[in-house]
This record gives C-alpha cells, sequence and structure tokens, in this order.
C-alpha cells in the first residue's frame, strides 16, 4: 500500500462524497466502503449518502459518515428532492468532488454539482437494461454526464463506446480490487477451515466440492448448474461423493429457493446439492471448495467471485461473456463454457476437476499472481484517486 500512501499524501480532495442507492451485499457497496477506508486512513474526510442497508454499521467503525436518503427512488419527485439534500451536504460539509454510483443517484448527484459547482465522477457498475426500442437510454446517459466517467472493465468500457457512441476522452478503466489482506490462504486459519467444514458436515471422505457463490437469483444461473450437474449424473460421469454448495443469501426470494429445492429433489441430487445461507467466513468457504463455478445467465460487469476465487488459488469456471474472460487465463487459471448451455458447463466441470495435484498447485500460484498484478484495492485505489485529483484539476466552474 505505499504507493496508495504516496497517492493519498498528494490527494487535494479533503472531502469526498459517494452516493448510491442502498449499502447492500453488492460489489457496489463494497467498492464504495474500501475507496471511503482509503481516504479515511490518510487523514482526510469520505462521506456516503444512501437509504442504507445491511453495511451501514460498518462505517461508524471505519470513520466514514453516512446520510440516510431516498436514494433508492427512482421517481422524479425523490430524485428532485434529493439533488437538494446532496446540495446542502456539499455546502455544509466543504466537499470537494461528488461520486455517483448508480443512476437515479447520479441524476441528483448530478444536479447537485450543477447547483454547488462542484466536480462530478461517476461509475458505470453495469450494463443498464434499454428498454423497449431504446428508450431508457436517456435515463441511463446520466451516467456519461460526469466530469470523468469510471468503468469498471474492458467489457464495460467497450459497452460504453459502443452502445452510446460516447467519446472515449473521458472514460477511464478501473477493475475492481480483490482485498490480498483477507483473500489469501495464508490468511485463513487452519482452526478456521476446520470449524467451517464441521458446520458444513464435509467429512475427510467426501468427494470434490464446487461452489457456486451469491445470492440466489434466477440471473446468477443455480438452475443452469443444477442441469449440469444432472448431465453429468445421467451420463455416469458424476463425480463421487460430490457436494456442490450454494452459497448467498436468498434476499427474499423464496419463491425462487422453492423452486431450485424442488428440482433438486425430482432429478435426485439432494446428496449432491445444498443450499446454504449467507457466509460470513467466505475465505473459508473458497479454502474448502476445489472448484468455485460462476453461472451467471446475463454478462457480469466485472465478477468479484471470479477474482475472489483466483486470489484464493482456486480453479474457475465461468461463462465466456462479460469481464470473466479478463480475469481468468483460459485454460491456465480457469476455463469458460458457453453462456446458459448446461452441457458446455458440464463439461468444463469435468476438466477443471480432472486435473493433478500437481497442476492445481501450479494453477494456484498463477492464478494469485495475476489477481496481485492486475486487480487489487491499493491499484483501484490509486486509479480512483488519480481521476478525483486530475477532475479536480481540470474542472471548469
Amino acid at each position: 500500500m505505499n504507493n496508495s500512501t504516496d497517492k493519498l499524501n498528494h490527494f487535494n480532495a479533503k472531502v469526498c462524497l459517494q452516493v448510491l442507492p442502498k449499502l447492500d451485499v453488492s460489489g457496489v457497496s463494497r467498492g464504495t466502503i474500501e475507496l471511503s477506508r482509503a481516504i479515511v486512513s490518510s487523514g482526510r474526510r469520505a462521506i456516503i449518502a444512501s437509504s442504507g442497508g445491511a453495511f451501514t454499521k460498518e462505517l461508524s467503525r471505519i470513520g466514514v459518515q453516512h446520510y440516510d436518503l431516498n436514494l433508492y427512488s427512482k421517481s422524479p419527485f425523490s430524485i428532485l428532492m434529493n439533488a437538494v439534500y446532496l446540495s446542502e451536504i456539499v455546502n455544509k460539509e466543504g466537499v470537494s468532488i461528488i461520486h455517483a454510483r448508480s443512476r437515479a443517484p447520479a441524476w441528483s448527484a448530478y444536479l447537485a454539482s450543477k447547483l454547488t459547482k462542484k466536480p462530478l465522477v461517476t461509475t458505470f457498475h453495469g450494463t443498464y437494461g434499454t428498454g423497449l426500442m431504446g428508450l431508457k437510454k436517456k435515463y441511463n446517459s446520466i451516467m456519461l454526464k460526469g466530469n470523468s466517467i469510471i468503468a469498471i472493465s474492458n467489457f464495460i468500457y467497450n459497452h460504453i463506446i459502443e452502445e452510446y457512441k460516447f467519446d472515449s476522452e473521458h472514460v477511464h478503466k478501473i477493475p475492481r480490487g480483490v482485498d490480498l489482506s483477507i483473500f489469501s490462504p495464508s490468511k485463513v486459519s487452519a482452526e478456521r477451515i476446520i470449524h467451517l467444514s464441521r458446520k458444513w458436515k464435509l467429512s475427510e471422505n467426501s468427494g470434490p466440492v464446487i461452489m457456486l457463490p451469491g445470492r440466489l437469483s434466477p440471473w446468477k444461473g443455480q438452475l443452469l448448474l443444477i442441469d449440469a450437474l444432472d448431465y453429468l449424473k445421467g451420463t455416469n460421469r458424476l463425480p463421487e461423493n460430490l457436494r456442490c454448495l450454494f452459497v448467498g443469501p436468498d434476499g427474499n426470494k423464496k419463491r425462487y429457493r422453492n423452486l431450485l429445492e424442488k428440482k433438486i429433489r425430482e432429478l435426485d441430487l439432494d446428496g449432491v446439492v445444498h443450499i446454504i445461507d449467507d457466509c460470513k467466513d467466505i475465505g473459508s468457504a473458497y479454502m474448502l471448495t476445489d472448484l468455485v463455478i460462476s453461472a451467471s445467465l446475463k454478462p457480469e460487469a466485472f465478477g468479484r467471485v471470479v477474482a475472489e476465487a483466483q486470489a484464493m488459488g482456486r480453479p474457475v469456471v465461468a461463462p465466456n461473456h462479460g469481464a470473466a474472460s479478463e480475469i481468468i487465463k483460459k485454460d491456465v487459471t480457469g476455463w469458460l463454457f458457453k453462456p446458459g448451455q448446461a452441457i458446455s458447463l458440464a463439461e468444463s466441470i469435468e476438466k477443471a476437476l480432472s486435473i493433478s495435484q500437481v497442476e492445481r498447485e501450479k494453477l494456484a500460484s498463477i492464478a494469485r499472481n495475476n489477481i496481485k498484478e492486475k486487480f487489487t484495492i491499493s491499484q483501484m485505489v490509486d486509479s480512483t484517486l488519480d481521476i478525483y485529483e486530475n477532475t479536480i484539476k481540470n474542472y471548469k466552474k
């Protein structure tokens, strides 16, 4: 973090305001908090405005001030009122720069930026649907109104340029970062691994363990993975005593969870597939896993799971769309399958589980080095602070 410290020491923005819909268990929220923590550690002030959520309590612990606004609402009235409230915060707190991370809050932040004459940075965290006949494009285009725009992957960068025909001069690629103080094999004790293994009833006699981390949601591809396992079972290629774990909260999607459980029973995969509620110790979960699966039906804007798994030295199978191919070294640190195709996923799982221990150790080393070189939090922070600094420097009121 020495380079990050140097960046922060020369960073002129005394107060940074980040704006997002809510502080839930998402990559957007985590990135917001990670950047805020770095800013606070430099002796400067970080402020977050959102409608609250699971991560709100963590803010006071790291010294980040939070303003609770109805930023999750997309109604025009709420957007206008939030613009007024944000303007008041900017003036009251002496904010140097505003950073919006989602569309509805970005409209409010844009208006507040104009009212207070403070520079605005926006981050494209997704592709955002354009709606029927592209009618939502105007709504989405607010993300291009920042004085600087951040794309969280090459995939998102290309999407901005191609979909919106936007001048690439103001778009900057900054991939999300992995916290290597958490996601590193050396940081996970044997006691933690044993504790989680007992909790999940994984014995030494268990077969290979595969895991699909992430909230239970149709687009995350849990049903596709079940179909892939059913294919392997039907062709007598399912590894003996294999355990497949869906690890993540159901997010109040009880109907979808019930659908998953029903399909698991119907295909007689009860002893194979297990739905586990959100895991508090994801580092140990990775260490217990022989293979990490990403099966998203829609392209991931970045895909933290793919990066975190490799930081832990775990092989990964992911769909060949979105940003996965930017993070995975194909057939070296992971395998890419045809999106949405259960047989292709099944064949990739089979390949991944067939490698030798020597090959696994080689893969782990290459995967960890790949993340250290390209996808760390310190790199993300450094690049974002550079954007802040240059945006403030070049801002014309």
